[in-house]
């Protein structure tokens, strides 16, 4: 093949050589630099996904994650999944599997998931795909990958204690009562509680 001029440099493995690597040993202690065709790409890769799924790891239960992305008993009853037709959970839940995370951060759809709870009362075992997501929105919030938005939401919250204002007539045709004026100084003092 090379000398009809394809490129090829494909590195050969010995199934021990892929087991080893699984279980932790170094390319180095394997002997890897020995072969022929030179597999650095190869490693180079294996290096990076496995320092992605030592970051998965760190956030997510990857035993409850695969159970989830296998199960689906609450895909047909996720409100968001069922009246946003982009919003495909059990996808998402695959490419975190795939150690994804970066890239997930940055999509719109982690969003649709509005953490009703409709997946955890489903779920035979009591994990809740909503858990995934809030994980994602968390991370992306703390990577400043959060949609505009949201982050305007978050800095309003943060400065006057409320996301919007209260619509005093609608208060009185509902017959609720006025809300306060304001929950600055509870609020602040919420926050210098979980500062310390």
């Amino acid at each position: 093949m090379r000398r009809q001029g394809d490129p090829f440099d494909i590195p050969v493995f010995h199934y021990t050589e892929l087991l080893g690597l699984a279980m932790g040993i170094t390319p180095k202690e394997l002997g890897l630099n020995m072969h022929r065709i030179k597999a650095d790409t190869f490693l180079k890769d294996w290096s990076q996904r496995s320092s992605q799924m030592e970051l998965i790891e760190e956030y997510f239960d990857l035993a409850s994650l695969k159970r989830c992305h296998v199960c689906r008993a609450c895909e047909n009853d996720c409100p968001s999944a069922l009246n946003v037709p982009k919003f495909e959970p059990q996808a998402i839940i695959g490419r975190v599997l795939e150690g994804k995370l970066e890239e997930l951060l940055k999509l719109p759809e982690i969003w649709n998931c509005v953490e009703c709870h409709t997946c955890v009362e489903l779920c035979p075992q009591r994990f809740g795909m909503e858990k995934v997501f809030t994980i994602l929105k968390r991370l992306a919030v703390e990577q400043n990958m959060a949609p505009e938005t949201m982050k305007n939401m978050i800095d309003t919250f943060s400065a006057t204690s409320r996301l919007g204002k209260p619509q005093a007539t609608l208060s009185k045709r509902l017959k609720l009562p006025q809300a306060k004026p304001s929950g600055m100084q509870e609020w602040r003092e919420l926050l210098e509680r979980f500062k310390a």
